[in-house]
């Protein structure tokens, strides 16, 4: 927010009451679809993965029907979207299962899957994470991208 203070943050309710806390202003959207600017963005409510704490909401969102977050989703009902364009791949998370994940990438079958969620991780395990999911995705000709290093573009 401080490098660009006119942005429009839209979210779900959960996340709202988080941003209120911080006194952010957003819009909820959780479900249906908007034009914003020159992007014609859907929210689709996915459920979240199961945690031991108590599950937070979740939404998806797919952006000029190209690109895909999950958020923290690898649910099914996104099989609805698979060929999107880029997804953008949970990888790495307090749920994520490296098997059950591999397979919510088979089901979506993108072009290009970028990851995602792996923030909170030392730069030695992503990278090394990275490197897997790239010879794995490679292996079913998706294009797997980290966005570590070298600026990457894509165009929508």
């Amino acid at each position: 927010m401080d490098n660009n203070p006119g942005a429009l943050i839209y979210t779900n309710t959960n996340v709202q009451k988080v941003l209120n806390q911080e006194s952010i202003a957003c819009t909820i959207f959780e479900e249906g679809e908007k034009i914003v600017e020159s992007l014609r963005v859907r929210a689709i409510p996915a459920a979240h993965q199961p945690l031991l704490a108590p599950v937070p909401q979740n939404t998806a969102f797919l952006v000029n029907e190209l690109f895909l977050t999950a958020g923290d989703s690898i649910n099914q009902s996104l099989h609805a979207f698979s060929g999107t364009q880029v997804l953008a791949l949970p990888i790495l998370a307090p749920w994520a299962n490296v098997r059950p994940v591999a397979t919510f990438l088979e089901a979506m079958k993108p072009a290009t899957a970028i990851p995602a969620h792996d923030g909170f991780v030392i730069d030695q395990f992503r990278d090394r994470q990275h490197r897997a999911w790239e010879s794995y995705a490679k292996e079913r000709s998706i294009s797997f991208e980290s966005l570590n290093g070298p600026e990457k573009s894509f165009e929508f």
